[in-house]
């Protein structure tokens, strides 16, 4: 797969919305699967300060993943229940762990939609997974990124042009953008886009967050 789009590097991995160490080597509408390169930490990786070789995070989709090739990376591991929160940011979460495993090449692990949370540690020579993946609903569920100390809800995860502008609309704060985003924190179907929209309004008006926290619990966002 990957040798056969070197030939053209235009078309190469172009429908690939995922960083430069991931690979999809087969789609289908099911499923995907796509292998993952990990390297080790390098020295000048190390000497940056506050360097982190992943975060602390959870998937909106399953992970069924395979060491194919090196030692493998290290995992961290927690679970929690996605249904007793509300998923703003800094709230507190239950996180029930750690667990460490290493995916070491032929060893298999489950990753579980909204369930488990983890964070990959480097490798100590370059690794590939390969990851298989179903194509369910729950990728439209909002995904978060943790913090392992305080255990709370740190990040929005997402990539869509339709996020980014919601999180735009907040770092230009502008005021002409409140009613839109009002709008859709009101009529939106997206519990993250939801979500978004209210981060928004905070950055805004911080002085309205209580008012916005209470339209959210009104229309059971």
């Amino acid at each position: 797969k990957i040798t056969g789009e070197l030939v053209d590097l235009e078309s190469f991995q172009k429908s690939n919305l995922y960083g430069p160490r991931v690979f999809i080597l087969l789609s289908h509408p099911k499923f995907y699967l796509r292998a993952v390169v990990w390297e080790p930490v390098s020295a000048l990786e190390r000497s940056i300060k506050g360097y982190n070789y992943d975060i602390c995070h959870d998937h909106n989709f399953d992970i069924f993943t395979a060491g194919y090739f090196g030692p493998g990376y290290e995992t961290r591991t927690y679970t929690y229940n996605y249904d007793k929160i509300t998923g703003y940011l800094g709230e507190k979460v239950e996180l029930k762990g750690p667990d460490t495993y290493f995916l070491r090449e032929g060893q298999i692990l489950l990753y579980r939609a909204k369930k488990d949370i983890h964070i990959q540690l480097a490798p100590e020579s370059l690794s590939i997974s390969l990851n298989l993946i179903p194509k369910t609903e729950s990728i439209r569920l909002p995904q978060y990124q943790f913090s392992e100390s305080s255990r709370t809800i740190t990040r929005y995860l997402q990539n869509s042009g339709n996020e980014l502008m919601v999180r735009m609309a907040g770092a230009l704060n502008d005021n002409k953008m409140i009613d839109a985003l009002y709008s859709l924190l009101e009529k939106s179907k997206d519990t993250h886009i939801n979500a978004l929209a209210a981060a928004s309004l905070v950055q805004i008006h911080p002085e309205r967050k209580a008012e916005i926290h209470d339209l959210i619990i009104q229309n059971g966002n």
